[in-house]
């Protein structure tokens, strides 16, 4: 059971290590793009080019949807970035029920945006889980985990597919495991959980009275999804797409304090700065800062405000 990038390379394993694949479960095609055309979700792609079946119920909690999974017989249930919660009688199902590949070291980032809430928390460390899967939000006991260091420069559009990748050769070890009986979980520890919830367009809006390397740090997260942008006090808001730390020393948060190669230095809360190497205007394409700049007549000095969501 999956629908996104992420769930691929863990089908793919399961097919390639042999294992047979009884029903593919995906969220229903959706309309995408200016024209509004039906787009299949990544994972129906994949199935459909592996010549399994493929199932996509509006709702897998409707009597007609568990009677079509109730029918597979399955003996385990895998769910990698699905995007349905699953009833308790749906987890019941299989034999040795369901088990979810998920993007980081539970019980840290339960939840939704594992992956890009690791990155703008600035985490050393990240990884991946497979956990047995419980009626309550990624709180399954764990069977098997492997970290992964982060540098400086990763980034949530990086990690996703490294992720998915580690996700999937853990996942096929752990169906070999649970099918020999081999393996063993581990419960997680409650007083240790934290929270990774869906994104919102406002996540990703630039605000400057936070610390420099902690703004990069949420740049580095959200700059793909839900995307990045700002807003010049008396203009309109733009996507930020490319972005750096500044040697700024003591300048004011959300000041415009130059314009260079470099692009549009701004001053943030603890005296650093961050350089809006490239930017994007609503409706335009990205253009380096200092064209951006030149363009709409900034000087040093403006302020930058918050409210700089991009429709």
């Amino acid at each position: 059971m999956g629908t996104a990038d992420f769930a691929v390379p863990s089908l793919r394993a399961l097919a390639q290590a042999g294992h047979e694949v009884a029903l593919v479960v995906c969220q229903p095609d959706r309309p995408k793009g200016r024209g509004q055309q039906l787009q299949a979700p990544p994972l129906k792609a994949a199935a459909l080019e592996l010549g399994l079946r493929v199932f996509q119920p509006a709702s897998v909690k409707e009597a007609a949807a568990l009677e079509t999974l109730a029918a597979c017989k399955a003996d385990l249930g895998c769910v990698v970035a699905y995007g349905q919660i699953l009833p308790q009688a749906l987890l019941d199902l299989p034999r040795l029920g369901c088990v979810n590949v998920h993007g980081s070291l539970l019980p840290r980032w339960r939840g939704a945006a594992p992956i890009e809430w690791a990155v703008a928390h600035g985490d050393q460390q990240t990884g991946v889980c497979v956990q047995r899967m419980v009626y309550k939000l990624d709180a399954g006991d764990v069977l098997l985990s492997r970290s992964i260091e982060l540098g400086p420069l990763d980034d949530a559009p990086s990690l996703h597919p490294r992720l998915a990748v580690l996700g999937a050769e853990l996942l096929v070890q752990a169906v070999d495991g649970l099918a020999t009986g081999a393996l063993q979980s581990q419960p997680q520890d409650e007083a240790r959980a934290t929270y990774a919830p869906l994104l919102k367009k406002s996540d990703g809006e630039l605000d400057f009275s936070l610390p420099a390397r902690k703004l990069q740090d949420r740049f580095r997260a959200f700059r793909q999804r839900p995307g990045c942008s700002a807003c010049v006090q008396g203009g309109e808001p733009f996507k930020v797409t490319r972005l750096s730390l500044g040697a700024g020393v003591g300048a004011g948060a959300g000041s415009l304090l130059g314009i260079s190669p470099r692009g549009l230095e701004v001053g943030c809360g603890d005296g650093g700065s961050v350089h809006l190497e490239e930017v994007q205007p609503a409706g335009g394409r990205a253009m380096p800062g200092a064209d951006f700049a030149r363009g709409r007549h900034l000087q040093p000095g403006q302020q930058f405000v918050l409210r700089a969501v991009v429709p």
